[in-house]
Parts: structure tokens; sequence; C-alpha cells
């Protein structure tokens, strides 16, 4: 077995026992590495083949790959468009519910101020009521008084004359 070309002898002397064309016994190197050179390219030749074959495969796997490379990429313009979206539309409701905030405690002012004006208003009628219970109190007494003094008066006036 010749250990370094891969081929083994098959017992066929022609290449080291043969005589030379000039007649003598020397082996026919020029043969032998004809002949490891054949088995080399043949090896090559296969391995060659075998690369080509391991390359179509590898390449279709290279597409398969760029494919779904594309795909993703695809989907991820289209999920930052999404988020793009909904970030307008969160800035949008953001917006939306300041302006309810700010509407609600509008509201809630208003109602507060009819709140107190109602309060205040039940204060003025309760002092006018007290003022006009004291003062209503204080006329009574002065038109008695003055019912008194007009009747002394008349008394004193009819009765002295």
């Amino acid at each position: 077995m010749h250990s370094q070309s891969g081929h083994s002898d098959t017992g066929n002397s022609s290449n080291t026992n043969e005589l030379a064309s000039n007649g003598s016994t020397a082996p026919l190197i020029d043969d032998h590495e004809d002949i490891h050179s054949q088995c080399l390219n043949r090896y090559s030749s296969s391995q060659h083949l075998r690369n080509h074959v391991r390359i179509a495969t590898l390449q279709a796997e290279v597409n398969l790959l760029e494919s779904e490379r594309e795909t993703l990429n695809d989907q991820i313009v289209n999920l930052k468009a999404d988020v793009e979206n909904l970030e307008e539309e969160i800035a949008s409701l953001e917006s939306t519910i300041q302006a309810n905030k700010i509407r609600h405690q509008k509201s809630i002012d208003k109602y507060e101020s009819i709140i107190d004006e109602k309060n205040q208003a039940y204060q003025r009628l309760s002092e006018k009521s007290d003022n006009t219970t004291t003062s209503n109190t204080r006329s009574v007494s002065t038109v008695r008084s003055l019912i008194q003094s007009v009747s002394g008066w008349l008394k004193h006036t009819l009765v002295g004359k």
C-alpha cells in the first residue's frame, strides 16, 4: 500500500520492475509520479465535486437565512412603526387626560365656589333674619313706647283740660 498517495499497488510491477526504455532496471519514477498525480487529480476532482455540493448546500442555507433576515428586518420596520404609532396615541391620550383633569378641576372649583356662595347667602339670610327680628323687636318696643307716651300725653292733655 502506498500510504501517501492513498492508492494501493495492485501487484502490477510495471511501475517498479519493468525495464526502462533505455534497457535499465531502474524504477519508472516518471510513471509513478504520473499515477500519483492522476490519483491526486481524481481525489481532487472528487473532493472538488464534494466541495461544489457542499457550497451549493451552504448557499441554499445562506439564501434561506438571508430570506429570514429580510423577513425579520421587515418585521422590525413594522414593529418600529407600530411603536411610533402607539407613542403618538399615548401622547394624544395623555393630552386628553391632562385636558380632562383641567376641566374636572375647573368643575370642582366651580362647584366649591357655588357651595361657598350658597353658604354665604345662608349666612347673610341668617344675619338679616336675626337683624330683622332684633330690629322688629326694637321697632315694636319703640312703637309701644310711643303709644304709651302718646296715650299719656293725650290723657294728660285731655284730662288736664
